[in-house]
């Protein structure tokens, strides 16, 4: 009910941004509780005990692989392995038909959004936008041989 209350959720989000710019300890307080409501787990194999739970209960599931705030190439890059650890993860699971990712975690907002609005991009941005591309033709090969 809490997180239904957008007063609270708002107060809540502002507070912990706040005490994450402090280094207060808090993280320990968001897996204990929102993060358990929304997150099956920390890496795949803790996430996929949540998966067989649920399948044993003849509930469906998959693996959602989630980051948020990525800047830079090498953190793209980073994330592309984690997202093909995924993939190779979900295919080699029975009770896994597909796994999932945001783009944003191996892409550019910035640059996605130009090139969706058909902007003009720099050369320098055309750079980054052929790297995007790489990185989706090779998750794009991977999910090809796994499944």
């Amino acid at each position: 009910r809490v997180i239904s209350s957008k007063t609270l959720t708002n107060f809540g989000k502002n507070i912990l941004e706040l005490s994450i710019k402090l280094k207060l300890p808090v993280l320990f307080i968001v897996k204990a509780t929102v993060f358990r409501q929304f997150c099956s787990g920390e890496n795949l194999q803790e996430s996929f005990k949540t998966v067989k739970k649920l399948n044993d209960k003849n509930v469906k599931s998959y693996l959602h692989y989630s980051v948020e705030g990525l800047e830079n190439e090498k953190t793209y890059d980073d994330s592309l392995k984690e997202v093909i650890r995924s993939i190779e993860f979900a295919a080699s699971k029975k009770i896994l038909n597909f796994t999932v990712f945001k783009p944003t975690a191996i892409a550019s907002s910035d640059i996605l959004n130009k090139v969706t609005e058909e902007k003009e991009l720099s050369d320098f941005e055309k750079g980054l936008y052929d790297r995007i591309v790489d990185r989706l033709n090779r998750t794009i090969l991977i999910v090809f041989l796994c499944f």
